[in-house]
């Protein structure tokens, strides 16, 4: 009933390069980008903050989730007073930008 590991289950931790021939995939990131990852991230850290809340509260939350110091810091740093309905709120109080399908 116990084998060996399956390969299959780790395909996604290896690393995926170009077989002979093909063209080496190259993957360019853009400002962009990296505001979707600090966005991601700060979602990830707030994951489980009740809305409304205030910068204290998410502060909170975000160091019990071991968020980094700066992230903490920034939230702290926003309007104590300012009670925050939405995440999107709080990115935007951030510096983020509110993004808008089309």
């Amino acid at each position: 009933t116990h084998g060996a590991p399956d390969d299959g289950r780790v395909d996604w931790r290896r690393d995926q390069v170009s077989g002979d021939g093909e063209p080496e995939a190259v993957v360019d990131r853009d400002e962009h980008d990296r505001e979707i990852g600090e966005r991601s991230r700060l979602a990830a850290c707030l994951a489980t903050a009740t809305f409304p809340a205030s910068a204290l509260d998410l502060a909170e939350v975000a160091e019990a989730h071991d968020a980094p110091a700066s992230m903490v810091e920034a939230l702290r740093s926003l309007p104590a007073e300012r009670s925050y309905e939405t995440f999107a709120e709080v990115w935007v109080d951030l510096g983020g930008e509110m993004e808008h399908r089309s």
